[in-house]
């Protein structure tokens, strides 16, 4: 069984690095965009290969690829970069799957906020120096009537808007996982978008057809036998992450917002819905942590992390389509987060203020917890942690977001539900009519619960 070592190099690949030729570099060519004209707020991307290939094409520490794009009011934006590989997509009649490996690249995306002319520049650093092409394309952002990304408002930090000003109100479901692929997928967004939806939470996990979004899991398995989609730890699969993009794109076109969940805590749990036995951080699955607490404190562990989220926000960051960032699903379920270990503060801490600090469209970041008054001693107080997030399955539903929201409303954030139900509490009424009337009005009532709350 192969098992990851991992090694912190950063200063290493600086050493190296140190008084190399720039005649020397890594070779930028093929560059080509998207188009020459990109509607505001849509997807601007730029295609390239480089002349060296890597060892983890993922750790920034082996391979620093960044787009810095000359924005119309003179300001400039930097972009990471992330690799990319197609593969055939095969589609059967209920989902698709993927298989045989097609051209490699690496690609930047980027929306535009600004009309007028944009010209944009490549610098990459790695172990042969640092490469910089200068001008390499240029595009025109017109005018489209989007309303661009959705934010915390400044003003009242319990409301949302999107760029152009215009308040937001979500609403929609906690999907987690489908069956069906991009076809389920597009089946479940387009009849929320007829019913009236502009919000759902996606968990980047194995659950659903053909490993759903996953990005992470144990080496070999998954995909086909030439072919796995998973690679182990530190190394996201570039077959799901194309069905995330087409999921993406789905959510655009039918004006939903993804609220994209990174984790959930079965991952590193082994008691509440355990997964750890498959995790590829374990070491009996490939990696090196003895055990899942491990996770929220191990520095490699700590560090590929990292690498993964710069992928995701360098992906999928560009498109308005994604509502916030959400770093764990019911993290007070894992191992740490049952010992109350605040190791889980503190990785909270790191991560969200890393994300916060390369993702320029400056998505919101949260993450939840089944009951908020299970605070981690300090969880919702983070400062780049800019929602609070909290799940409830029970009675009185109105109720009991109320006081959720009122417990933590001086903490001055934002505070929506992720997840709520009803409990299997019974009915006068005879069935199928006793579950359908409870079920409905506790649906109702969830919904309707955010009127109630100020």
């Amino acid at each position: 069984m192969r098992k990851i070592t991992c090694i912190l190099f950063t200063y290493l690949i600086a050493i190296f690095a140190f008084g190399i030729n720039q005649a020397n570099a890594t070779t930028i060519s093929g560059i080509s965009q998207n188009s020459s004209t990109i509607d505001r707020y849509a997807k601007y991307e730029l295609t390239f290969t480089l002349s060296r290939t890597y060892t983890n094409q993922f750790d920034p520490c082996e391979v620093d690829v960044t787009v810095t794009f000359h924005q119309p009011d003179g300001t400039d934006v930097n972009i990471p970069g992330f690799y990319y590989q197609a593969y055939t997509v095969v589609t059967l009649s209920s989902y698709e799957y993927y298989t045989t490996a097609g051209a490699i690249s690496w690609k930047a995306r980027f929306a535009p906020s600004q009309p007028g002319s944009y010209t944009c520049d490549i610098t990459v650093k790695d172990i042969d120096g640092t490469a910089t092409a200068t001008s390499v394309s240029s595009f025109t952002c017109q005018e489209s009537g989007k309303k661009g990304f959705i934010r915390v408002d400044p003003n009242q930090h319990d409301f949302f808007k999107y760029a152009n000003g215009d308040t937001r109100l979500n609403i929609g479901e906690n999907i987690a996982w489908n069956g069906g692929g991009t076809i389920g997928w597009n089946n479940y967004l387009k009849k929320l978008h007829n019913g009236g939806a502009n919000w759902v939470r996606l968990w980047s996990c194995i659950y659903g057809t053909d490993a759903g979004v996953a990005l992470e899991w144990q080496n070999g398995t998954y995909g086909t036998s030439n072919d796995h989609y998973f690679k182990g730890a530190g190394k996201p699969s570039l077959q799901t992450s194309l069905r995330m993009d087409r999921y993406v794109e789905i959510a655009e076109q039918n004006d939903i917002a993804i609220q994209f969940t990174f984790q959930h805590h079965g991952q590193f749990s082994t008691s509440v819905n355990p997964d750890w036995a498959g995790n590829p951080y374990n070491v009996t699955g490939g990696g090196w942590l003895s055990n899942a607490a491990l996770y929220f404190s191990d520095p490699c562990a700590i560090k590929l992390t990292k690498n993964k989220y710069r992928y995701i926000v360098a992906r999928w960051g560009y498109s308005p389509a994604i509502f916030a960032w959400e770093l764990f699903n019911e993290v007070q379920f894992t191992d740490a987060g049952l010992a109350a270990d605040q190791n889980v503060v503190t990785w909270h801490n790191t991560m969200a203020s890393y994300i916060r600090s390369i993702d320029a469209f400056k998505h919101p970041v949260t993450t939840s917890s089944y009951d908020p008054s299970r605070n981690l001693n300090g969880l919702w107080s983070l400062p780049d942690i800019n929602i609070i997030q909290v799940h409830y399955y029970g009675t009185g539903i109105i109720h009991s977001l109320e006081q959720a929201t009122f417990s933590l409303g001086d903490l001055n954030k934002s505070v929506i539900t992720g997840e709520f139900g009803t409990n299997a509490e019974g009915s006068t009424q005879p069935e199928p009519y006793a579950t359908q009337l409870k079920e409905g009005l506790e649906l109702h009532n969830g919904i309707w619960s955010s009127f109630h709350t100020k």
